[in-house]
């Protein structure tokens, strides 16, 4: 039987909506976490609905009138919307409880380095450049998962520290930043290892960022013969616990996963590599595989240094990752750095920093001109306080109180 005109209209209408809300999240209004787990506004969903149907423009009210406005939707569409608007709403989210579960039940960050890094962080800028980045190390760079996409990803930082006299290295995971973790950590222990031999046995100072951080722990707990060649550990911004981003698109319907999976393979990217940051995935990874490194055992004068940094995003409407900052805000009720929670990014037994004003693309893409942070100058102070000895560090105690506030 053939479909009415209105009725595909409305059927594309839905479907559309469907994916937005999916990809984008609902925002709107103030910035301030929102205690509400339905939709954020009614006249939000209306204008999906209205916008992508054709429907009236009259049906677009105003946030304070969401009685009236899908009353008078349902009139009109027999009572679809109210259909629909159930079941947008059974896909919004709730907050996860899994954010932060790393910091209550692994062990804590050993010290709180933020005073640390701001301090090494405005020497870099101020054009000092710490004595403890010695050319005795090979600066090997790993991308996260989608440095195919951005032009420049650690461009900034391997030219800054060769201009230091350093040799630096951008791992591009044999071309496939997207594959999941287990590939990427079986093509890392080569490179690894290959960059350790070509040196001449130098030992590695490995900064990775994102997922990259998390294919390197699991090339380090795979592969146990590469922790004497590794110094130290910079983890930026990773997923560590897991991503209520990750975990959200994997939740979603099986419709909405095919779609994302085509989209994945389009651009060479997998589906297990969302996978691989959810928190059922990393709770797997880590209970069978550990950390990569013994927490319990940091500190020492021979042992690997780890140091996480984690950020929290502007809260400025214009820039790159609003939206999804926005949506984890709003309906985690956590800070993120715009696409992994503060409480994620923070490593077992790590020197752990936390940055203001920066999003997950800071550290790593080049910044606009005149920006008054750079990509570079972030990794250079993350650098500088993994291999400065903690002893000549202005380290804080990591307390309980510090995990609470995140």
């Amino acid at each position: 039987m053939a479909e009415a005109p209105h009725q595909g209209r409305v059927g594309r209408a839905y479907a559309l909506a469907l994916f937005a809300l999916c990809v984008r999240g609902v925002s709107s209004g103030s910035d301030a976490p929102s205690r509400r787990t339905d939709l954020a506004t009614s006249a939000e969903l209306a204008s999906y609905i209205s916008g992508l149907s054709g429907l009236s423009d009259e049906l677009l009210l105003d946030d304070e009138r969401p009685g009236r406005l899908l009353g008078g939707l349902a009139d009109r569409t027999g009572g679809l919307v109210r259909k629909w608007q159930r079941t947008l709403t059974s896909l919004i989210p709730a907050p996860s409880p899994d954010i932060g579960w790393t910091l209550r039940e692994l062990p804590p960050p050993r010290a709180n380095a933020t005073a640390a890094f701001y301090a090494a962080l405005l020497a870099v800028q101020s054009n000092v450049h710490a004595a403890v980045l010695d050319a005795k190390y090979v600066y090997v760079l790993v991308p996260g998962l989608l440095a195919h996409f951005s032009p420049g990803y650690f461009r900034q930082s391997v030219e800054r520290l060769r201009s230091l006299g350093l040799d630096a290295r951008y791992l591009a995971l044999d071309g496939s930043p997207g594959a999941c973790s287990r590939k990427n950590a079986a093509w890392l222990r080569l490179a690894l290892r290959n960059a350790h031999r070509g040196s001449g046995g130098r030992k590695l100072v490995i900064v990775a960022h994102s997922k990259g951080v998390l294919d390197t722990l699991l090339a380090l707990a795979l592969y146990p013969e590469l922790a004497p060649t590794v110094r130290a550990v910079v983890a930026l911004q990773a997923p560590f616990g897991g991503a209520a981003v990750a975990d959200d698109i994997s939740a979603r319907g099986d419709d909405v996963r095919e779609l994302l999976g085509r989209l994945l393979q389009r651009f060479d990217l997998g589906i297990n590599s969302v996978r691989d940051m959810t928190y059922a995935e990393r709770r797997e990874i880590l209970r069978a595989h550990g950390c990569g490194y013994d927490p319990r055992a940091l500190g020492g004068p021979s042992s690997v240094r780890v140091l996480s940094l984690a950020s929290r995003a502007p809260r400025r409407p214009t820039y790159a990752l609003a939206l999804s900052h926005r949506y984890v805000l709003r309906k985690h009720r956590a800070e993120s750095d715009g696409l992994v929670c503060v409480a994620d990014a923070l490593l077992p037994g790590s020197l752990a920093v936390v940055m203001d004003e920066a999003d997950h693309g800071l550290p790593v893409l080049p910044g606009l001109p005149g920006a008054r942070l750079r990509g570079a100058d972030v990794v250079e102070a993350a650098i500088t306080v993994a291999l400065t000895a903690e002893a000549e560090l202005p380290l804080e105690a990591w307390d309980e109180a510090i995990a609470r506030a995140l």
